[in-house]
């Protein structure tokens, strides 16, 4: 599977993380672990519009909400016009999916080691 064809894959699983939080309830909880479960990933964060983290599971540091929301906000300002981007970090081993709806950050992470 090329670059793009991932990102877009994993772009659905971002929106669907998103929408469906807004607070660290049950249903959100249930939200992440669905996300969390699907193949290659593994850990997914939530962030509100200060950086505060609304849940993580998985191999995701809560530590890191305030980081993956600032930068959301950060690549947004490249581009204030458009649509909210999807920013892809990746090293060797790892991939972290990041997009912005509203004011909450979902973050994705995913194993793509051989």
């Amino acid at each position: 599977m090329d670059v793009v064809s991932a990102i877009s894959a994993r772009l659905h699983d971002v929106r669907g993380l998103i929408e469906g939080s807004r607070s660290c309830s049950p249903r959100n909880s249930r939200s992440i672990d669905r996300r969390n479960n699907t193949e290659g990933i593994i850990g997914c964060i939530l962030a509100d519009h200060a950086g505060l983290c609304l849940g993580a599971k998985g191999d995701a540091s809560t530590d890191s909400a305030g980081i993956i929301a600032a930068i959301a906000d950060q690549v947004a300002k490249l581009e204030p016009k458009s649509p909210a981007p999807i920013i892809s970090l990746q090293n060797e081993n790892r991939k972290c999916l990041i997009q912005r709806q509203g004011s909450v950050v979902g973050a994705i992470y995913k194993d793509v080691s051989v």
